[in-house]
Protein backbone atom coordinates (compact mmCIF):
# COMPACT_ATOMS: atom_id res chain seq x y z
CA UNK A 1 0.00 0.00 0.00
CA UNK A 2 1.42 3.53 -0.87
CA UNK A 3 0.54 5.58 1.71
CA UNK A 4 1.25 9.38 1.68
CA UNK A 5 1.90 12.08 5.11
CA UNK A 6 0.86 15.64 4.00
CA UNK A 7 2.54 18.03 6.70
CA UNK A 8 2.46 21.66 7.35
CA UNK A 9 5.56 23.27 8.45
CA UNK A 10 5.64 26.29 10.69
CA UNK A 11 8.11 28.51 12.03
CA UNK A 12 7.07 28.12 15.59
CA UNK A 13 6.91 31.18 18.78
CA UNK A 14 10.19 30.44 20.28
CA UNK A 15 11.82 31.91 17.00
CA UNK A 16 13.54 27.90 17.14
CA UNK A 17 12.97 26.34 13.93
CA UNK A 18 14.84 23.39 14.71
CA UNK A 19 12.75 22.55 17.43
CA UNK A 20 9.77 22.65 15.29
CA UNK A 21 11.67 20.21 12.24
CA UNK A 22 12.28 17.80 15.37
CA UNK A 23 8.34 17.56 15.68
CA UNK A 24 7.95 16.73 12.34
CA UNK A 25 10.54 14.56 12.03
CA UNK A 26 8.94 12.63 14.83
CA UNK A 27 5.53 12.51 13.07
CA UNK A 28 7.15 11.66 9.58
CA UNK A 29 9.00 8.46 11.51
CA UNK A 30 5.85 7.54 13.38
CA UNK A 31 3.84 7.90 11.05
CA UNK A 32 6.22 6.46 8.18
CA UNK A 33 4.49 7.21 4.75
CA UNK A 34 6.08 6.28 0.99
CA UNK A 35 6.04 10.08 0.70
CA UNK A 36 5.80 13.18 2.17
CA UNK A 37 4.14 16.53 1.31
CA UNK A 38 5.20 19.33 2.66
CA UNK A 39 2.77 22.81 2.85
CA UNK A 40 4.90 25.74 3.36
CA UNK A 41 5.07 29.49 3.77
CA UNK A 42 7.91 31.09 2.03
CA UNK A 43 9.41 31.70 5.71
CA UNK A 44 9.14 28.19 6.95
CA UNK A 45 10.25 26.60 3.46
CA UNK A 46 13.59 28.40 3.97
CA UNK A 47 13.36 28.54 8.25
CA UNK A 48 12.19 25.25 9.11
CA UNK A 49 12.00 22.92 6.32
CA UNK A 50 15.82 22.96 6.13
CA UNK A 51 15.82 21.10 9.54
CA UNK A 52 13.88 18.39 8.92
CA UNK A 53 15.11 17.20 5.12
CA UNK A 54 18.75 17.02 6.54
CA UNK A 55 17.12 14.49 9.70
CA UNK A 56 15.08 12.39 7.22
CA UNK A 57 15.02 9.97 3.99
CA UNK A 58 12.19 10.44 2.14
CA UNK A 59 10.80 11.39 -1.48
CA UNK A 60 8.80 14.64 -0.80
CA UNK A 61 6.93 17.50 -2.85
CA UNK A 62 6.63 21.00 -1.54
CA UNK A 63 3.51 22.66 -1.77
CA UNK A 64 3.91 26.43 -1.56
CA UNK A 65 1.03 28.72 0.32
CA UNK A 66 1.46 32.67 -0.73
CA UNK A 67 -1.29 33.64 2.14
CA UNK A 68 -1.07 31.60 5.82
CA UNK A 69 -3.58 33.61 7.18
CA UNK A 70 -7.15 32.84 4.99
CA UNK A 71 -8.20 29.72 6.06
CA UNK A 72 -10.70 29.40 2.65
CA UNK A 73 -7.62 30.42 0.36
CA UNK A 74 -5.48 27.94 1.70
CA UNK A 75 -8.26 25.19 1.29
CA UNK A 76 -8.68 26.04 -2.10
CA UNK A 77 -5.51 25.94 -2.80
CA UNK A 78 -4.90 22.26 -1.44
CA UNK A 79 -8.19 21.16 -2.82
CA UNK A 80 -6.42 20.41 -6.57
CA UNK A 81 -3.33 19.39 -4.82
CA UNK A 82 -5.29 16.86 -2.54
CA UNK A 83 -7.39 15.39 -5.20
CA UNK A 84 -4.23 14.56 -7.16
CA UNK A 85 -2.20 13.00 -4.15
CA UNK A 86 -5.54 10.93 -3.94
CA UNK A 87 -5.42 9.61 -7.42
CA UNK A 88 -2.27 8.02 -6.85
CA UNK A 89 -2.05 7.32 -3.60
CA UNK A 90 -4.59 5.43 -1.30
CA UNK A 91 -3.99 6.29 1.87
CA UNK A 92 -3.54 9.74 3.08
CA UNK A 93 -2.64 11.16 6.45
CA UNK A 94 -2.94 14.84 7.22
CA UNK A 95 -0.91 16.12 9.93
CA UNK A 96 -1.57 19.75 11.16
CA UNK A 97 0.82 19.53 13.86
CA UNK A 98 2.77 23.08 12.78
CA UNK A 99 1.89 26.66 10.95
CA UNK A 100 -0.70 29.09 11.67
CA UNK A 101 -3.95 28.36 13.30
CA UNK A 102 -5.59 28.88 9.29
CA UNK A 103 -2.89 26.58 8.08
CA UNK A 104 -4.04 23.69 10.23
CA UNK A 105 -7.69 24.31 10.11
CA UNK A 106 -7.54 24.21 6.64
CA UNK A 107 -5.83 21.25 6.68
CA UNK A 108 -7.83 19.43 8.84
CA UNK A 109 -10.80 20.96 7.34
CA UNK A 110 -9.77 18.83 3.69
CA UNK A 111 -8.58 15.68 5.22
CA UNK A 112 -11.80 15.47 7.24
CA UNK A 113 -14.57 16.03 4.49
CA UNK A 114 -12.52 14.76 1.30
CA UNK A 115 -11.62 11.41 3.44
CA UNK A 116 -8.27 11.52 4.96
CA UNK A 117 -7.26 8.31 6.66
CA UNK A 118 -6.06 9.55 9.44
CA UNK A 119 -5.75 13.20 11.01
CA UNK A 120 -2.46 13.29 13.16
CA UNK A 121 -1.06 15.87 15.30
CA UNK A 122 2.20 15.49 17.56
CA UNK A 123 1.27 16.80 21.14
CA UNK A 124 3.59 16.64 24.62
CA UNK A 125 5.11 18.48 27.30
CA UNK A 126 4.84 22.04 26.35
CA UNK A 127 7.59 24.63 27.23
CA UNK A 128 7.05 28.30 25.85
CA UNK A 129 4.45 26.57 23.38
CA UNK A 130 7.09 24.26 21.87
CA UNK A 131 6.50 20.80 22.43
CA UNK A 132 9.79 19.69 24.30
CA UNK A 133 11.97 16.96 22.66
CA UNK A 134 11.55 13.39 24.19
CA UNK A 135 8.07 13.76 25.31
CA UNK A 136 6.40 13.74 21.83
CA UNK A 137 3.50 11.60 20.68
CA UNK A 138 1.38 11.54 18.03
CA UNK A 139 -2.34 11.51 18.47
CA UNK A 140 -3.79 10.15 15.84
CA UNK A 141 -7.83 10.08 14.42
CA UNK A 142 -9.55 8.39 11.85
CA UNK A 143 -12.50 10.62 10.70
CA UNK A 144 -14.78 7.89 9.89
CA UNK A 145 -17.78 9.72 11.79
CA UNK A 146 -17.26 12.59 9.61
CA UNK A 147 -17.64 10.44 6.77
CA UNK A 148 -20.71 8.57 7.95
CA UNK A 149 -22.18 12.13 8.55
CA UNK A 150 -21.38 13.25 5.13
CA UNK A 151 -22.86 10.45 3.77
CA UNK A 152 -26.11 10.87 5.93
Amino acid sequence: MKKVLLISVGTGVTGDPASIADALVYSINTNNPDKVFFVVSKESQTETLPHVLKKMDKPYEIITIPDTDEVNDIYKRLLSDYRKIQENFPSITVDYTSGTKAMSAALAILGAWHEASALSYVTGQRQRGTVVKGTEKVIILEPYDVFVEKKR
